[in-house]
């Protein structure tokens, strides 16, 4: 097997059994290395691969944006929504005035809430608690049992 194939293969497992958040984490990570590159560019005066790794940054930060469930997320979907639209603005300011230090912020914002992710993702899965349950024992003793 060709070595590029199997780690495809095992790439694409990976992600096909993530969790949400280390989903997140992993797209926030890509969207920072696109903002890397781009960085890069900026400095370099290489406009066009600028132009091209931003647009690969803002296209992830809108696909996260755009699965927000804002019904149900309350205000932590709310607060996400306006950062998310502020790294979409800072990024397009970025690529308009040829700004590096526009996109060192949004590097900054990306790698602080992917090491937020990246927490959640690698926290153990809490336990939900279960509301005890009385139950009639055999020798008609009630006793408290707790399901987990």
């Amino acid at each position: 097997m060709n070595p590029a194939h199997a780690e495809n293969l095992y790439r694409n497992a990976g992600i096909e059994t993530a969790s949400k958040a280390k989903l997140v984490q992993l797209l926030l990570a890509r969207a920072i290395g696109h903002a890397r590159e781009a960085h890069g560019h900026c400095l370099a005066g290489r406009i066009e691969e600028r132009f091209r790794a931003n647009t690969d940054a803002a296209a992830i930060v809108a696909a996260l944006r755009a699965h927000l469930d804002l019904a149900q997320g309350g205000e932590i979907a709310r607060s996400l929504d306006a950062l998310y639209a502020h790294v979409s603005r800072t990024i397009l300011n970025a690529d308009l005035r040829n700004d590096a230090k526009a996109i060192e912020h949004v590097i900054a914002i990306l790698s602080d809430m992917e090491q937020a992710w990246t927490a959640l993702a690698n926290a153990p899965p809490a336990r939900l608690a279960t509301p005890p349950v009385a139950e009639q024992a055999r020798d008609d003793k009630p006793r408290l049992l707790l399901r987990l």
